[in-house]
Formats: C-alpha cells, sequence, structure tokens
C-alpha cells in the first residue's frame, strides 16, 4: 500500500516536473517572441532605411528626357574625376558634400539640386583642396562637371550641360567630343564611314550605330592618339573627353560616359533586402531570450 502511495507521488512529481519545464519553454518563447517582434520592428526600420538611402539615387521620374521634365527650379549635377595623381575626390557644392569618394576615371550618379549658381570644392586624401570654382545650373537641365588637372597643371572643372536619348533618335547614336586639355590647341576628330569627321564641340552629332576610330591631332596635324573600334549603340548618347592625367601636356587618357538618367536599383536588390530583413527577424525570434 505504502509502496504504490509512493509510486503514486513519484509520478505526479514527474508530471510536476514536466509541467513546470513545459511552461518554463513557454515563457521563454513568449519572451523571445517579444523581443523577437521588437527585432522584427528594428529589422524593418533597416530594411526602409536601406530602401531610403538607395532612393536617394534613384532617378525620379519628372526628370527623365532630354535633361528637361524636372521641377522648373531643379536641376541634376554629376562629376566625372579626372584629375591625375588623385585617387579619388570629395566633392562639396556649397556646403554640402553631395560626392564622396569619386574614384579617378570614373562618373557619379546624378543629384538634384536647385537651379542657379553653386561653388564647387573638390579635395582628395586628407582634405587637400583641388578646386574651388563657380558653377552655374539651368534649371530642368542634367549637367556634368569634369574635374580635370594633374599634379603639374592646376585643377579645372568643365561644366557641360547633357541630353538624355530621344525617342526619335532608336536608330542612331548621339556623339559629342569634349577636349579637356587644359592650354590645348589640339584637335579631336571622330572618323566616319565615308570620310565625315566630328570635331571637338560641346554639341551632339548624330552618327549611325557601329564601330568608330578617334584620332587626336596637333594644330599641325600631327597624330597625337588614336583609339580604335568605339562602338556606338542605337538610342544611346554619349560624351567624349580627352584629358591628360600626367600632365605632359599630350593626350593621355579617353573617357567614354553614357549620358542617360540614373538607372533604377535592379529589382533583385529590392528582393535580397527583404529577405534578409525577413531571416534577421526570425533568428532574434529563435535565439534571443
Amino acid at each position: 500500500m505504502s509502496q504504490e502511495r509512493g509510486r503514486e507521488q513519484g509520478q505526479a512529481q514527474k508530471r510536476e516536473g514536466r509541467t513546470k519545464a513545459a511552461s518554463g519553454v513557454g515563457v521563454c518563447v513568449g519572451g523571445g517572441g517579444g523581443g523577437g517582434r521588437k527585432a522584427l520592428a528594428g529589422a524593418l526600420g533597416v530594411l526602409l532605411l536601406a530602401l531610403g538611402w538607395m532612393g536617394v539615387g534613384a532617378p525620379d521620374a519628372r526628370a527623365q528626357g532630354a535633361g528637361a521634365g524636372a521641377d522648373a527650379g531643379a536641376a541634376q549635377l554629376r562629376v566625372v574625376h579626372l584629375v591625375g595623381g588623385v585617387d579619388a575626390l570629395d566633392v562639396w557644392v556649397d556646403d554640402a558634400l553631395r560626392f564622396e569618394g569619386i574614384a579617378v576615371r570614373s562618373v557619379s550618379r546624378y543629384v538634384r539640386l536647385p537651379a542657379g549658381e553653386h561653388l564647387l570644392r573638390a579635395a582628395g586624401p586628407g582634405g587637400r583642396p583641388a578646386l574651388e570654382e563657380r558653377v552655374l545650373l539651368q534649371p530642368g537641365r542634367a549637367h556634368t562637371a569634369v574635374l580635370v588637372g594633374s599634379p603639374r597643371a592646376r585643377v579645372g572643372a568643365i561644366l557641360l550641360v547633357d541630353e538624355f536619348p530621344r525617342a526619335e533618335d532608336r536608330d542612331r547614336a548621339r556623339v559629342r567630343l569634349i577636349d579637356a586639355l587644359p592650354g590645348s590647341e589640339a584637335r579631336a576628330v571622330l572618323d566616319l564611314s565615308g570620310g565625315g569627321k566630328i570635331p571637338l564641340g560641346r554639341g551632339y552629332t548624330p552618327v549611325a550605330p557601329g564601330s568608330y576610330d578617334l584620332a587626336v591631332l596637333s594644330p599641325e596635324g600631327e597624330l597625337l592618339m588614336r583609339v580604335q573600334g568605339l562602338r556606338f549603340g542605337p538610342q544611346r548618347n554619349y560624351t567624349l573627353i580627352v584629358a591628360d592625367l600626367q600632365g605632359s601636356g599630350r593626350p593621355t587618357t579617353l573617357f567614354v560616359v553614357r549620358d542617360r538618367p540614373n538607372p533604377p536599383v535592379p529589382a533583385i536588390i529590392w528582393v535580397g533586402l527583404a529577405l534578409w530583413a525577413l531571416l534577421l527577424a526570425r533568428f532574434v525570434v529563435n535565439h534571443l531570450p
């Protein structure tokens, strides 16, 4: 009898222990669930911040077309870094850092700015000043500031007014050649099929899609540089910049940039960010108290 009572008490204690253990697990899940909700909110906040950051550089639908169509008082500006001897540049517009760490031989995305006069300041590593120059941005237009120079030549900015591809240019490309050689009188020409030429200038010239050669000549006709096999696609605008990054006074670099609105953020990045936030929230729910 006493043995049966003892067995019953033992079984009751085991059941009580299992109940407490289960209750303990439930408390952990509940506590973790509360933390998980907070973590989920935090993860979604991080996701929204990331998407907002990516949206800063995303194109504005009102700023498409041939550099027009933006807000009446707004303009767009991007920067090309062709300053020899400086690996990267930070560029301020007035007192705001707008372009950070632009690598040499690269182009930034467009940023939107109020139209009117602005002070451009550029600095290399260590904050060493490289440029301070005023530029005038036209309302509703896109602009490119080409920063040129070298350790042995003054750094300056060439401001260009850009045009984007148009619907009527579906069967042709539009090209312009820019002389970024400080104090140079060199002439660059683009050899066209049939013997035609495109001279240096800031206006676009329509050309048939295909492959072309570029020749840079001195005023006496001496060949200073030749680039073969430049390919231009239909309904695309190109700016070809002849520059000297070595301070030699002769052309050493040809930089080709597409003139188009900022490319949209690929959908795969949005999906990846969403999955990252969900996985982070799930990890927090399952592993933190």
